[in-house]
């Protein structure tokens, strides 16, 4: 074996350290293949510049993009039950739900809010999904 891949580089390695960089800086175009860094494609709406593909919006970016200042106040989320079927499948359903609530950070797919659009009181919900686009509504406020 050589003398500096068994000596030099692991005294090097162990003087600088390792630094933790994350995974998720960079984003490939589904359709062309293209690199984009994540800030980019955030301030681009989640649209890639050069070959206008739409990723998938997170439900949180889509309600601060659609009301007003990025403000709005989250509707609490009713409990559910966690496998009221007791579905069965190659995986378990409490595992699943486990995944991808770690995965989007939040305890169910639709997230709701209220605010102003255009100054109009507005409720709107959004919904994160792994397996499609998220999609999202929009009720005018009931004014009491």
């Amino acid at each position: 074996m050589n003398w500096i891949t068994n000596y030099v580089r692991p005294r090097i390695n162990s003087m600088l350290g390792r630094r933790e960089v994350p995974e998720n800086l960079w984003i490939k175009c589904p359709e062309t293949g293209e690199m984009v860094f994540h800030k980019d494609l955030e301030d681009n709406k989640w649209v890639i510049p050069a070959s206008g593909f739409h990723m998938k919006m997170p439900a949180k970016a889509r309600l601060k993009d659609l009301f007003d200042g990025n403000e709005y106040e989250a509707l609490p989320q009713p409990k559910v039950a966690q496998d009221p079927l007791k579905f069965r499948d190659s995986k378990r359903y409490a595992d699943r739900l486990k995944d991808s609530r770690l995965k989007t950070e939040q305890e169910d797919t639709i997230l709701a809010g209220l605010g102003t659009v255009e100054g109009l009181s507005s409720s709107l919900s959004s919904m994160s999904s792994t397996s499609s686009a998220a999609r999202s509504a929009w009720l005018p406020a009931r004014r009491s």
